[in-house]
């Protein structure tokens, strides 16, 4: 094998990002109606406080109290908000699972770089053996950074030369590494620390991307 390396989001490429039935079930766990927020001040309010939670440095419930305070609000049943905001990322792309083993069977040892909440991190890791096939596996709630900070790039690099000295492999720079996400967002963080970074549209167009990255 040479120095090559695919290095993979997980929530939009792997695991399924949120539906509208998702939303829809948060946005009625929030009763949006009853306490007088409309659903666009509601999910902005969302994003842009999720890279607390994403990070790690915030808990569930406090991230949605940041949201609350955010929106000048409480929300009446806190918990069922958590709830069916936890239950909305759970559904996996068989497809997608059946190329990573592909993947590892023909010898190659993808990695896996994610932003997600560390309660989640845990129920998917006990729920999907085929997450362990990543090596190696980082999750911003682990290390206080979340994408697109370059920051969580630099140290997934780190985190890929250790899992490869632990296999006696030679180290690779960023520019061995090609980054799949399905954000342009975190793909400009992959480049800006000197990795190759693909716009996740589909598998087949993945599939020729890594295809012709390993062989290059």
């Amino acid at each position: 094998m040479n120095n090559k390396v695919l290095l993979f989001d997980l929530y939009g490429l792997f695991m399924q990002e949120q539906d509208d039935s998702g939303r829809a079930s948060i946005e009625k766990a929030a009763q949006l109606e009853k306490i007088g927020i409309s659903r666009e001040d509601f999910w902005h309010a969302y994003h842009a406080c999720r890279s607390e939670l994403d990070a790690g440095r915030v808990s569930y419930s406090e991230y949605f109290q940041l949201v609350a305070g955010k929106l000048g609000i409480e929300f009446p049943h806190l918990q069922a908000v958590v709830d069916a905001d936890y239950e909305s990322y759970q559904g996996y792309h068989a497809d997608m699972v059946a190329w990573l083993r592909e993947i590892v069977d023909q010898g190659w040892h993808p990695a896996l770089l994610s932003n997600l909440v560390e309660s989640l991190k845990y129920d998917l890791l006990a729920r999907y053996d085929w997450l362990h096939l990543f090596d190696p596996a980082v999750f911003s709630c682990d290390v206080d950074l979340a994408k697109p900070n370059v920051e969580i790039y630099e140290l997934a690099i780190e985190k890929i030369n250790e899992a490869r000295a632990a296999r006696n492999e030679a180290a690779v720079q960023a520019c061995d590494i090609l980054f799949f996400d399905d954000r342009e967002v975190n793909c400009a963080g992959a480049r800006a620390a000197g990795m190759h970074a693909h716009l996740f549209i589909g598998l087949a167009d993945a599939q020729a991307a890594a295809a012709q990255f390993l062989v290059g």
